[in-house]
């Protein structure tokens, strides 16, 4: 059986310490710049949303349930329908709303705004597409070794 800490750590818990040091460094270079009145998405809003992902990338662990593991789909789903799925629903949902702001603002608060926001989008994509490939990563590495462990089994 591969060792699925390790696993986790290549799945949730290097992209969450991607996020963090990317979150941490806007958050220096710009303090609060990034929201105007507390409204928006902000570093904290995205390191807070990799944290989040991370622990529900804990269910990458049912696969040392011998059942799970031995059939692809099952683990699959258990490896990745949880985190990818609310990685899915929070990039689409934020990415959609592109241009939305509050309708308090002025034209020129919403220009700022709207910048800000749509860097901040991007940040959230690219914390998104950083975990989404680092579960299929850990996946297909875990698939390997379980194939190789269950050969070795067998002879």
């Amino acid at each position: 059986m591969p060792n699925l800490t390790k696993l986790y750590i290549v799945a949730a818990v290097l992209p969450f310490s991607v996020a963090i040091v990317i979150g941490g460094a806007l958050d220096l270079y710009e303090g609060d710049y990034w929201s105007i009145d507390n409204i928006g998405l902000e570093p904290e809003h995205v390191m807070l949303y990799s944290l989040i992902v991370a622990v529900l990338s804990l269910t990458i662990f049912f696969n040392k349930i011998p059942l799970i593991a031995n059939y692809r789909l099952s683990s699959m789903l258990f490896w990745m329908l949880i985190p990818c799925g609310i990685i899915i629903y929070t990039t689409l949902s934020e990415t959609l709303s592109w241009n939305s702001y509050p309708s308090f603002f002025d034209e020129s608060t919403i220009e700022i705004f709207l910048k800000n926001q749509r860097f901040m989008k991007i940040y959230l994509v690219i914390v998104s597409v950083i975990h989404i490939l680092s579960l299929i990563y850990s996946y297909i590495i875990f698939r390997r070794k379980y194939k190789r462990s269950s050969l070795n089994k067998g002879d």
